[in-house]
């Protein structure tokens, strides 16, 4: 089998065990049982199918996160897209697990219609990122999309209208980017300044391997039973991580996260009179984004290029295009943020080790939200390494960039 034909095997294999994970096994249902949804699998069958969910997880992620390095611009965006969806079925899967295993510990169980009640909800989410997660990787984020862009042909066709159209898409871009980072992006701040110091700490530095580690102590003093699914549903938590730590780059996660307690530590300043957290963030973003700089720059180029009208209508479509594709990636973080959120409540959410998972996730997804506006804004890698020490995943042709080659500007200036 070739390397693609592996991965759709694999992926046809995750999202199999994730549609049949709380269904009744069909021996054991009751005529009509699957057509009502009524009934939920024994627990000895849930934890069975919860262990092979998370083994086949891991090996699925790892294949995943290939793919962002590929050649192919649309195969890296498919692959930031399916790890997102991956992600969230993990804590969605977890999160769940986590539950039924604390009901396990108080005492008898509620009747299996309850739980398939509990676990529809669940479930209803999971079909939906299977959606995702079934779209050909050569599609690249294009069918997530829902606005459309102006094509070349619907264009000015006279030079000096088309460079006025090209500085317009620029500056809705840039501001239309930056907006979407603070509304996530300030999300994850937000949650991650309400956690307490120590934990946060440690969820910034979380080695992932450390962390594997401790959930066999964090599940000691259960029964057999409560004790599979309880580390299932953490080990699914511990991949979702993975998954974010992927997006954040190869090589330079660390750097990444390092890079994230420190701006962490700027929010953390006393705000000024009638500012707060949000405030704060917003200046974050632009002195990390420079979209006036950006504005300026794509404005001097403008004035002096001698490029043909199509090149330059090319460039304002491809623009107007990209915060469109920052939007559905960065509204799978907030999705996931959300499910984090609800996570928190599980009882059993409550032990050390899942709640360091829990920031080290929010820490992740707050980097890749920063990191990826700023892939989507492109005021250049050298200036970010300069800037800050390292490089970021260079997974899409961003505003600057865009327009830089359709003017015919040299690199680096």
């Amino acid at each position: 089998m070739t390397t693609e034909q592996n991965y759709q095997s694999m992926i046809a294999a995750y999202t199999s065990q994730l549609r049949g994970l709380f269904t009744p096994p069909e021996e054991a249902a009751p005529a009509g049982a699957a057509t009502r949804g009524a009934e939920a699998p024994p627990t000895e069958v849930l934890a069975e199918r919860a262990e092979t969910l998370a083994t086949t997880s891991q090996r699925l992620g790892g294949m995943t996160a290939g793919y962002l390095d590929a050649e192919d611009r649309a195969l890296r965006e498919a692959a930031e897209m399916k790890l997102l969806a991956q992600a969230i079925a993990e804590f969605e899967v977890g999160r769940g697990l986590l539950e039924i295993a604390e009901e396990e510990a108080e005492g008898p169980a509620p009747g299996g219609a309850t739980r398939a009640l509990r676990t529809a909800t669940i479930q209803q989410s999971i079909n939906e990122l299977i959606d995702v997660l079934e779209t050909p990787l050569e599609a690249g984020v294009q069918p997530f999309l829902t606005r459309t862009t102006r094509a070349v042909e619907a264009r000015p066709k006279e030079p000096e209208r088309a460079k006025t159209d090209l500085k317009t898409e620029v500056e809705t871009s840039l501001r239309d980017i930056c907006r979407q980072a603070n509304k996530v992006g300030g999300r994850a701040a937000r949650d991650l300044l309400l956690m307490d110091a120590a934990v946060l700490y440690e969820g910034v530095t979380l080695i992932s391997r450390d962390a594997a580690d401790l959930l066999d102590k964090a599940i000691t003093g259960l029964s057999e039973l409560v004790q599979r699914l309880a580390l299932s549903g953490l080990r699914l938590l511990l991949q979702a991580y993975d998954r974010v730590l992927a997006l954040l780059g190869k090589d330079v996660e660390a750097k990444a996260r390092k890079q994230v307690a420190e701006w962490l530590e700027e929010l953390k300043q006393e705000p000024e009179e009638g500012s707060g957290t949000p405030a704060l963030f917003e200046q974050l973003v632009n002195r990390i984004y420079t979209p006036d700089t950006i504005g300026k720059d794509v404005d001097g180029w403008l004035k002096t290029t001698q490029a043909d009208v199509n090149d330059i209508n090319q460039a304002a479509e491809t623009v107007e295009g990209l915060p469109e594709k920052y939007r559905v990636k960065t509204e799978q973080v907030e999705r996931l943020l959300k499910i984090v959120a609800v996570a928190k409540q599980v009882p059993m959410m409550k032990t050390p080790v899942a709640q360091v998972i829990v920031a080290a996730v929010t820490s992740g997804l707050l980097g890749y939200t920063l990191y990826a506006g700023y892939d989507h804004v492109d005021s250049g890698r050298v200036v970010f390494a300069g800037r800050f020490g390292f490089n970021i995943p260079d997974r899409v042709e961003g505003v600057r960039e865009t327009a830089q080659k359709a003017l015919g500007v040299a690199e680096g200036v």
